[in-house]
């Protein structure tokens, strides 16, 4: 969880939007060992800024040698919308179009 931690930190500290972010939980992990172990992580974040429903993150972040916390990757998830709406859950459909309607009205 620190490792989570530390990269939406990082995030927060370096992307340049008005937005801040905080780990709510893990959904999913894979790790492997690289430079140490690596994780790629699919984590759950409350946008503290608008506090608006939770969003998804994708993280590829690893402990170093010393025992440091290095974010690789901190991004944000963002789901394709289908024609078809078998292959998509609903909740990924309710999501892309909140997202598409928050995109439409900054514009």
């Amino acid at each position: 969880m620190d490792l989570a931690k530390h990269a939406i930190q990082d995030y927060n500290n370096t992307v340049n939007d008005d937005y801040k972010y905080k780990v709510m939980w893990i959904e999913k992990v894979n790790y492997f060992v690289g430079e140490g172990r690596e994780f790629l992580m699919t984590v759950k974040v409350e946008n503290l800024t608008l506090r608006t429903p939770i969003e998804t993150f994708q993280i590829h972040a690893y402990r170093g040698r010393n025992e440091e916390n290095v974010a690789r990757l901190c991004r944000k998830k963002f789901f394709k919308l289908s024609l078809n709406r078998e292959e998509d859950s609903p909740e990924a459909r309710e999501e892309a179009v909140e997202l598409l309607l928050s995109k439409s009205s900054t514009s």
